[in-house]
């Protein structure tokens, strides 16, 4: 059985060799196109002009006619214990339409998160189905963990903690929980007016009552918990992040307008 996709404004359905999509209107021609012969992730694969990046699964930023900009491909894969038995298999429903409808219900509420512009499944033997997503590539950006690595960051580092801070008031605001708020699934962007914290991967995220302060306690508490297993066992330069910086984001993060 394929996964249920509920039409969406400004999207379409496409339904080609078995894969079953949700696809933003201007990429259903060249959607269709594709899946005549591959799948999303492999025909990005094979571009030899892709950017990659490094992660579960590599994920590919392409140029995806009409659309000007790249295109961020990913293969969704499972993680922890599940993950090394069935790698990229999930039972229906997958989680990938609700990444869709999670980014465009924080995007409303002023939360920056990359815009989803397709996402489907694929046949995998049996009930199992495989996932793609394919979201705006961001250019220029950096996860947090890239970020605070890097020592020609150190001199803006409290700038980009109170980014952080922005982001994850916003996150209350809407009342946003992220359970797998990582370094790597916030991304660092430099602006005109300084910098912009982005979050990723926002299929998990469960939506409560906005401004919930146990939503707000959630967020920080697992970025901290991230911050802290990054700085003891990852982090190439130990100086990276101080005590005194993990403290100061905490107290930005509640310096925060409500």
């Amino acid at each position: 059985m394929a996964s249920v996709m509920i039409p969406i404004s400004g999207y379409e359905h496409v339904s080609v060799n078995g894969a079953n999509m949700l696809v933003a209107s201007a990429l259903a021609p060249i959607t269709r196109e594709i899946l005549e012969h591959d799948t999303l992730y492999s025909y990005a694969a094979k571009d030899a002009d892709a950017l990659i990046f490094q992660g579960r699964a590599p994920v590919y930023a392409i140029a995806l006619p009409p659309l000007s900009g790249r295109v961020a491909v990913r293969h969704v894969m499972r993680g922890g214990i599940v993950g090394h038995i069935l790698h990229d298999r999930f039972l229906p429903p997958t989680r990938v339409a609700r990444e869709l409808t999670a980014a465009f219900r924080l995007r409303l509420g002023g939360v920056p998160t990359p815009e989803v512009l397709a996402v489907g499944t694929y046949p995998a033997g049996g009930f199992f189905r495989r996932a793609d997503v394919v979201t705006r590539f961001i250019e220029g950006g950096a996860d947090l963990s890239a970020v605070f690595g890097d020592v020609r960051n150190d001199e803006q580092r409290r700038p980009i903690l109170d980014a952080v801070a922005r982001l994850l008031s916003r996150l209350t605001a809407t009342g946003a929980q992220h359970p797998d708020l990582n370094l790597k699934n916030v991304l660092i962007t430099s602006a005109d007016h300084g910098y912009i914290a982005h979050v990723l991967d926002v299929d998990r995220v469960h939506f409560h009552v906005p401004g919930d302060p146990l939503v707000a306690r959630a967020n920080i508490e697992r970025l901290m918990r991230s911050l802290r297993q990054w700085r003891a066992r990852l982090a190439p330069r130990r100086d990276a992040l101080s005590d005194e910086d993990m403290s100061y984001l905490a107290f930005a993060v509640a310096a925060q307008p409500a």
